[in-house]
């Protein structure tokens, strides 16, 4: 089976409203490209300055303005969304980065809580504390449509390996990882661990990331793409907002792991 897929990126803002309309204009384009499932980054609704400041815009959980944004128009265009977007938790002054997906009549079929969150300091003086207002996910999810199985990851999410190969054993052949990845990291390790990701796994990559320089001043590296489990370049964004779309074979996913089988070579090993 075929089916055509979109990433899109974006260089949001903090204006939800601004940042909605944007996203309605790029799925559109994708659906004009006859985009069956749309990829959204991080961070789409709002990029403020601090992302401590999320927690001005998260919703609660089923409820609020940007999740009926994202019902509605799922619905309407008969598409299938997966958007992350920050959801307001039980920890005070915390959130959870949360991807939610919603199928092509507009129901949420499933959420993922970012497990791995971005507590570094860079060089240059350039830090980031992620835990300091967002809440620990604990649990993989994956969600079940149509072309398959799909695995559900955030961002830093991609500098575990062992997380993509378990959401494999849980019978992904598809894995989104939605991203405002930091330029300075970026330029480094952004294409080389999302094709190890699609190489180790046999797996279709989708990663959509913010592009630029956004009006508050922070720098985002772009790169939004679409990998094959061979771990080609399908499709790539390099800078600034835009959509991509191509066609995922799931038979040639069955294919390659058949003819290729390194998933079935794994040995548990011992001290």
């Amino acid at each position: 089976m075929k089916v055509k897929v979109a990433v899109l990126q974006m260089v949001s803002n903090s204006v939800v409203a601004h940042n909605l309309m944007q996203t309605k204009r790029l799925i559109k384009k994708a659906c004009d490209k006859k985009a069956r499932m749309v990829l959204l980054p991080e961070n789409f609704c709002c990029m403020p300055k601090q992302n401590s400041k999320l927690l001005n815009v998260a919703e609660e959980y089923k409820s609020g303005p940007i999740q009926h944004f994202l019902s509605d128009l799922a619905k309407e265009l008969s598409i299938w969304i997966f958007a992350p977007l920050p959801i307001l938790c039980d920890e005070k002054d915390k959130i959870k980065q949360s991807l939610l997906v919603y199928n092509d009549k507009g129901e949420e079929m499933q959420r993922y809580d970012k497990i791995h969150l971005f507590d570094v300091n860079l060089p240059h003086g350039e830090s980031y504390q992620e835990s300091s207002y967002t809440s620990y996910g604990d649990s993989l999810k994956t969600v079940k449509t149509p072309w398959g199985i799909i695995g559900l990851s955030i961002c830093y999410d991609l500098r575990f390996p062992q997380m993509y190969r378990k959401l494999v054993d849980m019978g992904a052949t598809i894995i989104v990882i939605p991203s405002s990845f930091a330029k300075t990291t970026g330029q480094y390790h952004w294409d080389a661990l999302l094709k190890a990701r699609a190489i180790e796994n046999l797996s279709y990559v989708l990663a959509a990331d913010q592009g630029g320089s956004h009006p508050n001043g922070r720098i985002t590296f772009g790169g939004s793409t679409i990998i094959n489990p061979w771990g080609q370049t399908l499709k790539n964004i390099p800078h600034g907002s835009g959509i991509i779309v191509d066609t995922i074979d799931t038979d040639y996913i069955h294919t390659i792991r058949e003819n290729f089988p390194v998933l079935q070579h794994k040995k548990i090993y011992s001290e």
